[in-house]
């Protein structure tokens, strides 16, 4: 048996302790203390559904937890396989690294089918070995210079105390809580991604650019993970997800879900309509329609910095908003003005800068998405499916969602859709 390294045994017996509670969407603030765990006090839940992306195709959502009794994280590193009666079609990949990517990206996160430029992932839409197989999985961590597998979730991919995110935690102990360890949604369809991550912020949630978080922590997430699959069957599914150990065995969690009503939630008739606040303080008010179904909606707000002919640099970008509408129907709500990132004097920023353009993203759910989640949601086993036991959600179309204009009518976007 190959010799693990003393820094990577410390990183493998740390799988089975405490995680940071901002780390993986456990949501909280400082760092418990570090200590072996009791594995089988900590619970994985698995929900499946139909999601229904803008242009009207389908695709699986997968919603799962994996917490401890207190609803922090379980696991700082696991590896996790989705499977159930699709076929994955997306094309095996031959572009994967060669060897780990600890061994040159220590600290960055890896997704296999990913290139890495200046920190920004370019999606290649690839499955890896998982291509034509009845699964989707991550690839176990391996020492340096050692092959890794190339799958669809990588080696960084795990499942936290909300989700599947690319946070496992890498040698050299970093914390994986930027915008850039949240996978690109749906996964293998680049051409459907959204331009930014679905993450968490105020009002709905906590304003974590306070100062009072971890560097780099920029928000919560939002449980769900998109895969562009077709519209995924009916049957059963499972989640295993394995712990690997260095003093002790490896240890194995599995749940499962179902799909019974394949034919999801409907699509959105048109666009978010988005009216920007004139006064101070960059303000917006998004109206929209909920499909018949949704239970509520998830507004997600990003401020993804100036444009060309902007106010220059905004070193706080991205900044995420997130405001949540609850039934079906027409909806309106209002992004307040002042929410941005507090100055170290206590002042308060824009929500929005003049000059910064923006996107609106909004999701129609048919299940408690923002009520499962941290840091509100400290349940082992949060409610993570709707009435009809499913988890369906169906994305609102782009063409609205990103102001090319940006704030205050400037001109020329910075951001561009990936194409490969």
């Amino acid at each position: 048996m190959r010799a693990i390294p003393k820094r990577r045994r410390a990183v493998l017996l740390l799988a089975a302790t405490a995680v940071l509670a901002g780390c993986g969407g456990g949501g909280g603030v400082a760092e418990p203390p570090v200590r072996q765990a009791n594995l089988s006090t900590n619970t994985l839940q698995l929900a499946v559904g139909v999601a229904t992306f803008p242009d009207g195709s389908q695709g699986l959502n997968v919603v799962s937890t994996f917490r401890q009794p207190g609803g922090l994280s379980a696991t700082l590193v696991n590896t996790p396989t989705i499977s159930g009666p699709f076929t994955n079609p997306a094309p095996a990949s031959t572009s994967c690294p060669g060897s780990s990517f600890i061994a040159g990206l220590i600290g960055r996160a890896y997704l296999a089918g990913f290139a890495q430029y200046s920190g920004a992932f370019s999606v290649a839409g690839a499955a890896g070995t998982d291509a034509g197989t009845h699964t989707i999985s991550g690839s176990p961590q391996v020492a340096p210079a050692n092959p890794v597998a190339c799958t669809s979730l990588g080696e960084g991919g795990g499942v936290f105390a909300y989700g599947l995110s690319l946070q496992n935690q890498t040698p050299d102990q970093t914390l994986n809580v930027g915008p850039a360890y949240w996978y690109p949604q749906p996964l293998f369809a680049p051409r459907l991604q959204s331009p930014v991550r679905y993450v968490g912020g105020p009002p709905a949630y906590p304003n974590v650019r306070t100062g009072t978080y971890p560097a780099g922590f920029v928000g919560y997430p939002q449980g769900f993970l998109t895969f562009a699959i077709g519209a995924p069957p009916a049957g059963s599914y499972s989640l295993n997800v394995l712990v690997p150990a260095a003093n002790a065995a490896s240890a194995t969690f599995n749940a499962s879900a179902a799909i019974a009503a394949p034919a999801g939630l409907p699509p959105f008739a048109a666009p978010p309509s988005v009216t920007e606040d004139p006064a101070a303080g960059g303000g917006l008010t998004v109206s929209f329609v909920a499909p018949a179904g949704v239970t509520e909606s998830i507004v997600d707000i990003v401020d993804i910095g100036p444009n060309a002919a902007g106010s220059g640099s905004n070193p706080a970008a991205p900044v995420f908003y997130t405001l949540v509408a609850r039934g079906s129907g027409a909806q309106v709500v209002t992004l307040p003005p002042n929410l941005g990132p507090v100055a170290p004097n206590g002042s308060a920023s824009p929500s929005i800068l003049p000059g910064d353009n923006y996107v609106v993203s909004v999701i129609g759910a048919d299940y408690p998405l923002f009520e499962a989640g941290p840091p509100a949601n400290t349940a082992a086993t949060p409610t993570i499916s709707g009435a009809n036991g499913q988890a369906d959600l169906t994305f609102a179309p782009p063409n609205g969602n990103f102001s090319v204009a940006g704030y205050s009518s400037r001109t020329r976007s910075p951001l561009s859709r990936g194409t490969k």
